[in-house]
Order: C-alpha cells, then structure tokens, then sequence
C-alpha cells in the first residue's frame, strides 16, 4: 500500500465486505477503526518486517541459551504495533498472554515505547480480521473480543 491510510483502508473493506459480524457490531468496530484511523493520521509510520503470526506455536527453544523464531510465510512489511496487535490476537490462554504482554513491556522498555492509539487501531483491525478469517463466534471469543477489541472500543472518547 502507497500510504498508511490506503493500508488501514484495507482492513476496513475486507470488515465493511466480511458478513460475519451482526450489521451493529462491525458498524462500531469500523467506527472504532476510523476513531483511532483519525488520531494517528498526522504522524510518521515507518514500516519494518514484522512475522504476523508470532505466537507460542513458532517459538523453538532447544536449550536454555537458544530461542528461535520459525513460520516466517505470512511475514509482512507493517508496523511494530501491528505485530503485537496480531501477536495478542492468537493467544487464548491467560498465562501466555501475561507473558506476551510482558514481552511488550521488555520491548518497550529496551527499544522504543509503542504508539498506544496505533496499538489500539491494529488491535481493531487485526482482532476484527483475524475472527473474520478463523470464522469464529466473537461474541464468545474472550481472546480477542473481550481481552482486546471490546476494551479499546470502551476507551474511544468523543472528540
């Protein structure tokens, strides 16, 4: 994608053309897209690699000084926030999504601090992408719906 808004425009069609969500729901989660969309919008996004499916499943560790990071085919340029967005997006288990966020937090605290409102933009669109393509039931889906999108349109603020 040329620019950052033609590439959140993508996750925004492929929810506005997805029938998978009730007609109420994905209207709030485009709303919510468009709200976050909006904020971040003026500032520079610069691009890097980013696995997009870093989750427990591809992580080897063989011995305690190694750790290896496989499965790199849906490998994308994004940005780093869209990476810990879908990296949260796969975990259902509370105590690996205690360790990944403490991964955020050591990355932050180590590299750079994330954007918190593109944090919450990708959580939207790769948390509404991602049940769209598992065709799971989000209204029971406390993984992503409950723990992540559902929090973040809660914080949504009228400007």
């Amino acid at each position: 994608y040329n620019t950052f808004s033609a590439y959140i425009g993508h996750f925004q069609e492929y929810i506005e053309n997805s029938s998978h969500f009730p007609p109420e729901i994905k209207q709030t989660i485009l709303a919510g897209i468009s709200y976050y969309k909006q904020k971040v919008s003026g500032g520079t996004h610069t691009p890097c690699l980013i696995h997009w499916d870093f989750q427990e499943r591809n992580i080897i560790i063989p011995d305690d000084k190694h750790c290896s990071l496989i499965d790199f085919w849906d490998a994308k340029w994004s940005l780093k926030e869209a990476e810990f967005a879908t990296m949260l997006s796969h975990i259902p288990d509370p105590r690996i999504r205690t360790q990944f966020l403490g991964i955020m937090k050591t990355y932050e605290r180590e590299y750079w601090a994330l954007n918190e409102d593109l944090l919450s933009l990708f959580f939207l669109c790769c948390g509404a992408y991602k049940i769209i393509q598992r065709k799971e039931d989000y209204s029971s889906d406390a993984s992503i719906w409950n723990t992540i999108m559902r929090p973040v349109l809660n914080q949504m603020t009228p400007e």
